[in-house]
C-alpha cells in the first residue's frame, strides 16, 4: 500500500468581509439537502441469518434524483 504524507497549513488573513450571512445561507442549503434526501429514503425490511427483522435504508442514487430533482429543488431559491 502506498503511503503519502501531507502537510496542512492554515493562515489567518484579516479582512473586513461579513461572512455570517453567507455561512448561514450555506448551512440552510445543507440542511435542506439533507431533509430532501432523508424524505426520499425508502426503508426495506430484511431478515438476517438469525431471523431477526431489520430495516435497511435505500438511498436514491439514480441520476434523475441527483441531477434533476435535487438540483432543481436547490436552485429554485
Amino acid at each position: 500500500m502506498s503511503r503519502s504524507l501531507y502537510q496542512v497549513r492554515a493562515y489567518n488573513v484579516k479582512h473586513n468581509y461579513e461572512v455570517g450571512d453567507f455561512l448561514e445561507a450555506y448551512r440552510l442549503l445543507l440542511q435542506r439537502t439533507m431533509d430532501e434526501i432523508w424524505s426520499n429514503i425508502r426503508w426495506v425490511k430484511k431478515h438476517d441469518k438469525r431471523g431477526r427483522r431489520k430495516l435497511i435504508p435505500i438511498i436514491p442514487k439514480d441520476g434523475y434524483f441527483k441531477h434533476h430533482h435535487l438540483r432543481d429543488l436547490l436552485l429554485k431559491d
